[in-house]
């Protein structure tokens, strides 16, 4: 990165980064509306934006292509870039095949700053018409807060419960927010346990179940 930006421009890059946590952080804030970088240069802006365009491109490539997600940390990146400064809560669906290959990412729906509506049924709709066996949700809180709320962990029970009746497997409900990302998968396990119990499945008997 630094070659791009030109070395006049390479430590107050390094003073950007540090200042947001992370690139993806720093890139995801460039895209925003946000003003807490507005003291830098407008060139290591302007630069960096650019950057910023061309490495979430590559990210959406490597999804496309024919590496496997093993997990949410195979994600994390690509979803705060998407949805980490949104002002809406936006929800996604990512369908996967036996390989844990994603072949789908779809916009579902977008709600206010602080809900958005969200139906099992359409999800599961979707999967099986992407002829999906796995399936990943993703939605973002506007506020930076990842922790989930009680209606968050409802619908991921019931997301879960509905795929299930159909065979596939709800690998994970990621919360992305400005400053990071929670894996439902990783905090609250149980919920997708249970919900495999219930459709009279062993909790890890999916394909390609990820952790």
């Amino acid at each position: 990165m630094s070659d791009i930006l030109g070395s006049n421009a390479r430590a107050e890059s390094k003073l950007l980064i540090a200042r947001h946590g992370s690139l993806a952080r720093l890139f995801a804030a460039v895209n925003s509306t946000d003003d807490a970088y507005c003291d830098a240069a407008p060139l290591v802006i302007s630069r960096l934006h650019h950057v910023g365009q061309a490495a979430l491109a590559s990210l959406r490539a490597g999804l496309s292509s024919n590496r496997p997600i093993y997990g949410p940390d195979d994600l994390i990146d690509q979803l705060q870039f998407d949805m980490a400064t949104l002002e809406v809560e936006t929800f996604r669906l990512l369908s996967l095949d036996t390989a844990n290959h994603v072949i789908a990412n779809h916009e579902m729906w977008r709600g206010t700053v602080n809900q958005v509506q969200a139906y099992p049924r359409e999800i599961v709709r979707q999967a099986l018409w992407d002829n999906a066996s796995a399936l990943i949700v993703a939605h973002n809180h506007p506020s930076g807060d990842t922790n989930p709320s009680p209606l968050d962990l409802r619908l991921t029970s019931q997301i879960a419960a509905a795929a299930n009746t159909m065979e596939i497997a709800l690998h994970d409900h990621i919360i992305v927010g400005r400053l990071g990302s929670t894996s439902l998968r990783r905090s609250h396990p149980n919920l997708f346990e249970a919900a495999a119990g219930a459709a009279g499945l062993a909790p890890n008997s999916s394909p390609g179940r990820i952790t």
